[in-house]
């Protein structure tokens, strides 16, 4: 009898989160040591040739933006491994967040002190702005401020996010306990303004008054 032939197809192997993560973390450590690091010395540190390195990356650059890019991965599953989150309410998943994304940058703050300005930060920056979208989505939020997160809102909160970070690359508090503070204060005022009706009621008095007093009309008119 014949022998079947094995089918010579080959699939690319999914790389291993893992790997990349550790990679990214190594030129981070490199760069900080000389910003003109060889990839060939990352991949060496990680027990890769330099061809296996970049079949996942081109450069030094996509490597440590990937850096960035890796504390969300770390963080999606550290927010899975939580029980509950779901029922989470807005001011409980903030503080999460950003408690979460501060613990994970911390082992590297000095370079995210010198790189949070750059380019590679950027991605970092689109993946907040999709998590908040998705934080203020729940039913808990008020109307007024589901249509605010279109950008308005979503942009102040990236703002605020870099002013926590900024603040928190400078505290000298013990074991930061001020950054500590400032995100609790900052968390619970936002989660109000999010949830509170005020907004939706503001917005249905102004529908009321511009339907039954047109601006049209003269005040006091006889």
């Amino acid at each position: 009898m014949a022998n079947k032939k094995k089918s010579n197809k080959s699939s690319k192997a999914t790389p291993n989160p893992a790997l990349k993560i550790d990679l990214a973390e190594t030129a981070v450590s490199k760069w900080m040591i000389h910003p003109k690091f060889s990839l060939a010395e990352v991949a060496t540190a990680q027990g890769l040739t330099l061809r296996e390195l970049l079949l996942l990356f081109k450069s030094r650059e996509e490597l440590l933006s990937y850096y960035y890019e890796s504390r969300w991965v770390l963080f999606q599953t550290l927010k899975d491994q939580v029980p509950n989150y779901d029922d989470y309410t807005v001011e409980e998943k903030l503080s999460n967040l950003f408690y979460s994304l501060i613990d994970l940058m911390s082992p590297q703050k000095d370079f995210v002190r010198k790189t949070a300005h750059t380019p590679l930060f950027c991605g970092f920056r689109k993946a907040f702005q999709k998590e908040i979208r998705t934080i203020f989505s729940g039913k808990e939020v008020s109307n007024t401020t589901k249509v605010a997160m279109a950008t308005p809102a979503v942009e102040f909160l990236w703002v605020s996010f870099l002013g926590v970070l900024r603040y928190w690359i400078s505290d000298t508090s013990s074991e930061g306990e001020n950054t500590a503070a400032l995100i609790d204060k900052g968390v619970a005022v936002v989660a109000e303004l999010a949830t509170n009706s005020f907004g939706d009621k503001v917005i249905d008095l102004g529908r009321f008054l511009l339907r039954e007093f047109p601006l049209s009309k003269e005040w006091g008119a006889k």
